[in-house]
């Protein structure tokens, strides 16, 4: 079994403000024996062991950290899980406060005591017992994180539930601040100055999340274009592909070019690909003369940014995100890119008759331009 013992030290000796020094001290030994112990160099005797989980308020068991304690641990919160399921709320807070006293330093364990508190808080909003005991258990989570900057996801995910308990307004913006990168987060915050009556900048944040929100779909849509081609799933692709473009007509102002005149050039040429993949060649060529007419009115008129020419955009428009980089070309030629970097793709499995067709659509391109 596999312990995390060295680790364990270190951590909850931070954690406790204390050098390396002080911590010999208290427990009678060199600062040597303190740092190989840190180091993994040596273990502590059995006694020291056990002094060391006293000074350090742990359990033996947790302060060793063997593999058994981590699934103990799991089956606590997955019991806690169950617990909730079957609204025993009750029930879920006894079985984690017992969890909490046997392993008062497992971040999974507070993380888990602090959420079903909070939850115990919000269907009770009177009862203040609650909502002080997820703040205890939050806090004493973050504390231990603190000094571990490989959990700043588990430290994330606790400071949004920390934000969620706080009642001071001013102190919530500043968690949801901390941890609101790339602006995953600008919802909650809208929510918060929203109901502080800041409305310009609740509007600001919803706006961002529900503009980046799509792009990020669109993003996630475009990296899954290689499993498509490559499972020879031309048909899913397309109505993959007929989806993205009409939530992009739906956000677009009639009439306006917007950088998603451009997206749509690009989209069309992908489903034209496919269509001509599957044989239909009239479709092909309808969406390739689509494909080129967005494209081109894209590069007379460029717009890089998200906001222009797109419905739904409220609020102050501060740090309005970007969305195509200038450099990156005419769209035109972007659009004949994307079907020579296709064709040159070794590991699409392309049969012979296949590469045949998608080059058919690069002639047709070449033709209409």
């Amino acid at each position: 079994m596999q312990n995390n013992l060295s680790e364990n030290i270190r951590a909850n000796r931070k954690r406790m403000l204390l050098t390396q020094e002080q911590l010999a001290e208290a427990m009678g030994v060199t600062v040597g024996t303190v740092s190989k112990w840190e180091n993994g160099n040596c273990v502590p005797d059995i006694n020291t062991m056990m002094d060391l989980a006293d000074f350090f308020n742990l359990s033996m068991d947790a302060l060793v950290g063997y593999s058994m304690v981590s699934k103990r641990v799991d089956d606590i919160i997955e019991e806690s899980f169950e617990l909730y399921r079957e609204h025993r709320l009750d029930e879920a807070r006894e079985h984690l406060d017992k969890a909490v006293v046997r392993y008062p330093n497992d971040v999974k364990i507070l993380k888990r005591a602090g959420s079903v508190y909070y939850i115990s808080w919000y269907q009770e909003q009177e009862n203040e017992g609650y909502r002080n005991r997820a703040i205890e258990f939050l806090d004493r989570a973050l504390r231990i994180l603190a000094d571990s900057p490989e959990n700043k996801i588990d430290e994330m995910e606790i400071l949004k539930q920390r934000a969620l308990v706080e009642k001071d307004k001013e102190k919530q913006i500043e968690i949801i601040k901390r941890i609101n990168v790339d602006g995953i987060f600008n919802d909650l915050l809208g929510e918060i100055y929203w109901k502080q009556g800041n409305k310009d900048e609740a509007l600001d944040c919803y706006t961002k999340k529900l503009h980046l929100s799509m792009f990020d779909t669109r993003n996630v849509a475009g990296h899954m274009v290689d499993f498509f081609l490559s499972s020879k799933k031309y048909e899913d692709l397309i109505e993959l592909n007929e989806w993205l473009d009409s939530t992009a007509v739906g956000l677009m102002i009639p009439g306006k070019i917007s950088y998603l005149t451009r997206y749509i050039a690009m989209i069309k040429t992908i489903k034209a690909m496919c269509y001509e993949l599957i044989g239909n060649h009239e479709k092909m060529m309808s969406e390739i003369a689509l494909a080129i007419e967005h494209a081109k009115a894209f590069d007379v008129s460029p717009v890089y940014d998200a906001y222009t020419n797109i419905k739904f955009v409220y609020g102050p428009k501060k740090d309005i995100p970007i969305t195509f980089d200038e450099k990156e070309g005419d769209t035109l030629l972007v659009i004949k890119q994307i079907l020579e970097e296709t064709y040159n793709q070794d590991d699409l499995g392309f049969t012979k008759k296949e590469l045949q067709a998608i080059k058919r659509v690069q002639e047709y391109i070449e033709n209409l331009i």
